[in-house]
């Protein structure tokens, strides 16, 4: 009965091993498309997976354990475009995604504080 039970471990953990070393990473760098400057703070994810990571201060990210095959890599982060690219991937592989992304400008709506509420800036005259 002991062995039984040593064997279905054995077994657990060599198939969790399988299952690791069927998959990739992705590794590159996301920096400004005007200037090349790095972007730190990025969100950069894999499509349909659970996978992500995001860029440090010189913009530089790489996300491990990504299934093996062709992969959508997505690029966010506010004020700027989101940028998507395709990647393949193959097992043990590190494939390579960088990204140039766009600024793009977030319009606010302008509020004016008046006591304990808030109201559109165009309804307060005075």
């Amino acid at each position: 009965m002991g062995r039984r039970i040593l064997l279905a471990i054995l077994g657990l953990f060599t198939s969790v091993a399988v299952a690791q070393a069927q998959a990739g990473r992705v590794t590159g760098t996301v920096t400004s498309a005007d200037g090349g400057r790095p972007i730190p703070g990025v969100q950069i994810t894999v499509t349909g997976t659970s996978r992500g990571a995001l860029t440090d201060s010189i913009g530089r990210y790489t996300i491990a354990g990504v299934p093996v095959g062709n992969q959508t890599v997505v690029a966010r982060s506010l004020g700027w475009a989101q940028s998507s690219t395709g990647v393949t991937l193959t097992t043990g592989a590190t494939a390579i995604a960088n990204f140039a992304l766009v600024s793009a400008p977030t319009q606010l709506n302008p509020l004016v504080v008046t006591g304990y509420g808030t109201q559109d800036r165009r309804t307060v005259t005075g």
